[in-house]
């Protein structure tokens, strides 16, 4: 075998082994079962849910009534505006979110909001668990409670399907986008909760015991703050 051969056959090797990953977890996520029961029994914690958002006047309006319907009394919604040029901060309390804002133009991305919000919340009385959401999605109905309390019960990260709507009429570019996020958000982690193993977590719909997010490195602006 030439010096090119062997290459070649190594580099097929190492491609094929992440395919093989790939596949093994599409192939469980397909097969019958399901995962394990999620926590319904025992007061419901307190929750707080965070909104980092940034020049999103335009949809935050319809994200926090969406979840102002799902929390009870003991909860908190919190909109962190960050670095805001436009109305964010003041569509979001019309819509009757608390709001926090956060000016420092040298400090810019998610997880400095994230980090601000969370040494508001410990001023100002921690909650049991901390459920982040993005200002642009949308929770299904009992997705706050249900996320509250795996958290709670597991004392661990718990995230939730992430998902994209399809349009009405998809391009075929979005339709591509749409399927890799199913594959990637719904698939994969389906697989890997099925085999034993934690998911990832992927930016919104995730919720943390208090004490978990507290002691967590500081994302700081990296693009992957969600690792």
């Amino acid at each position: 075998m030439s010096v090119l051969a062997a290459l070649l056959t190594v580099v097929a090797v190492l491609v094929a082994i992440p395919c093989l990953v790939l596949f093994i977890e599409c192939l469980v996520a397909l097969l019958p079962g399901r995962g394990g029961a999620p926590a319904t029994s025992g007061p419901r914690p307190r929750a707080a849910v965070l909104i980092p958002a940034h020049d999103e006047e335009l949809g935050i309006a319809a994200t926090v009534t969406g979840l102002r319907a799902q929390l009870d009394p003991q909860d908190r919604l919190i909109v962190i505006a960050d670095n805001c040029s436009d109305g964010t901060a003041a569509a979001a309390r019309a819509a009757g979110a608390e709001v926090i804002e956060r000016r420092d133009t040298s400090k810019r991305g998610k997880g400095f909001a994230i980090v601000f919000a969370v040494d508001h919340l410990e001023a100002s009385g921690p909650p049991e668990a901390v459920i982040i959401v993005d200002a642009d999605c949308r929770i299904s109905a009992g997705g706050l409670e249900l996320l509250a309390r795996e958290a709670v019960a597991t004392n661990r990260p718990v995230q939730g399907e992430y998902v994209l709507g399809a349009p009405e009429r998809p391009t075929p570019r979005g339709v591509i986008s749409a399927l890799a996020v199913l594959l990637r958000n719904r698939v994969r982690p389906l697989g890997m909760l099925r085999m034993g193993f934690p998911a990832h977590l992927t930016g919104s719909g995730m919720a943390f015991p208090w004490a978990v997010l507290r002691a967590a490195p500081h994302p700081g602006g990296n693009l992957v703050e969600d690792l």
